[in-house]
């Protein structure tokens, strides 16, 4: 995981991820990180997250942010969505698509 804090200021060209590597790169809320790498879908993609609890978002001109909760649809499966899973049991249709998928709420696991 490469990561950012809220400290960190930096102006990035793009940012890439290898098709066959994995990791996160993970940045805090209140970094001033700029990249010029277009999103996909409005994120940046499932690599990149901010505070570790949304998506990364950029634009090009101003710091990485996170997706607002409103840009996540709840419990709904389309394609170029991205879904926040908020019920159990919530199953998606077969054939289903979706963007991203995030679980919500975060909870620990006793």
């Amino acid at each position: 995981m490469l990561g950012y804090t809220a400290a960190a200021s930096r102006t990035s060209g793009t940012f890439t991820r290898s098709a066959t590597g994995g990791g996160v790169l993970e940045i805090a809320s209140g970094s001033n990180v700029i990249t010029s790498t277009a999103n996909t879908s409005n994120i940046l993609g499932g690599w990149a997250t901010v505070d570790d609890s949304t998506w990364a978002v950029a634009n090009g001109a101003s710091a990485i942010t996170g997706l607002p909760g409103g840009g996540f649809l709840s419990d709904t499966w389309l394609a170029g969505n991205q879904t926040d899973v908020t019920l159990a049991g919530a199953d998606p249709a077969s054939g289903s698509t979706t963007h991203s998928l995030r679980f919500n709420p975060k909870s620990e696991v006793e």
